[in-house]
């Protein structure tokens, strides 16, 4: 599978097909198609949240960025990889 390229204009949102559920500060999802289970710590789960509507990357790193107090830069470095694992397992989509 090709590796997925996430840009600051990239949009970003959920599959709607995940079936998900918030457990405590956790984000716990099932992707009825592939049968798989999925878990998501406390910034996953923001960002999951964040994404009810879809968005640039860039403006979901500004987002989290000013909620975490960390720099933007850091905040896209540190994103950025978690964004192309999501959209690999089709839990996030990118286009």
């Amino acid at each position: 599978m090709q590796a997925i390229e996430i840009k600051d204009d990239s949009r970003i949102s959920r599959n709607v097909g995940m079936l998900a559920n918030d457990i405590g500060a956790e984000t716990v999802m099932m992707n009825p198609e592939a049968g798989r289970y999925f878990g998501m710590n406390k910034t996953g789960s923001y960002i999951w949240k964040q994404l009810v509507t879809s968005m640039t990357f860039a403006d979901l790193c500004a987002q989290l960025s000013a909620n975490f107090n960390i720099p933007e830069q850091q905040c896209k470095d540190e994103t950025r990889p978690f964004i192309a694992e999501m959209a690999k397992e089709t839990i996030l989509l990118v286009s």
